[in-house]
Formats: C-alpha cells, structure tokens, sequence
C-alpha cells in the first residue's frame, strides 16, 4: 500500500465542503482567523485549547469526507519528556483514500500542526 505523507498548514481552505458560496480566499480567511483568535490563547502545546484546535480540525476533515487514519479515530495522542512530560499531546490525522479502481489501495494522508507557544 502506498502512502503520500502531506504536512499541512491551511489546507482546509482547499476540502471545505459544505462552503460552497465562499471563495477559497474567504474560506482560508476564516481558518486563519478562527487559529489566531484571542479566545484560543496563543494554542499552547498540550492545551485545552490547543485540544479545541484538533477537533476543529477533525471536524474539518470530517466534513470534507476524510477518514480517520486511526482505527482508534483521528488522534494519535503521544507524550514528550521536555518541556511538560505530563500534558497530553495528540496530532489530528486524516485520510483521503483513492477513488479510482486501480488507485483504491493508494490514499494520502494529511496531518496538522496547529499548536503553538501559548500567550
């Protein structure tokens, strides 16, 4: 099985499906400023809000049919020894599987980095 990792920053702007009457600008615009909004606090690693961010983006993924890359869903929750070993980490991954007959065992997988440094 073939697999295409694809780093992402606002690729979201590019599956959004159910905005048909915004623009692709219109709709990066809105992620953007829904990711650098006040009310998110900077997104600090391991943060609630941060935690708020990865089900956006889940969400996203979600309704632009992606599937989780996860059997478990679309974290994949994981623990880091500097700075705080004892905050909870995930990355939000999902799946764009091939459609076409001789492509149906060949998907590309997107992952987000959406936490930052905090205020």
């Amino acid at each position: 099985m073939k697999k295409t990792m694809c780093g992402i920053a606002a690729i979201l702007c590019c599956l959004a499906a159910g905005a048909q009457n915004q623009t692709r600008q219109d709709r990066l615009t809105d992620h953007v400023y829904y990711f650098a909004s006040d009310t998110l606090n900077g997104r600090k690693a391991g943060s609630a809000d941060a935690a708020r961010v990865a089900d956006y983006i889940a969400g996203q993924y979600e309704a632009a049919g992606l599937v989780p890359f996860f059997e478990e869903g679309w974290f994949d929750p994981f623990e880091v020894s500097y700075p705080r070993p004892d905050v909870g980490y995930k990355n939000a991954v999902g799946v764009i599987k091939g459609s076409d007959p001789k492509l149906q065992d060949e998907y590309i997988v997107l992952g987000a980095h959406y936490d930052h440094l905090g205020v």
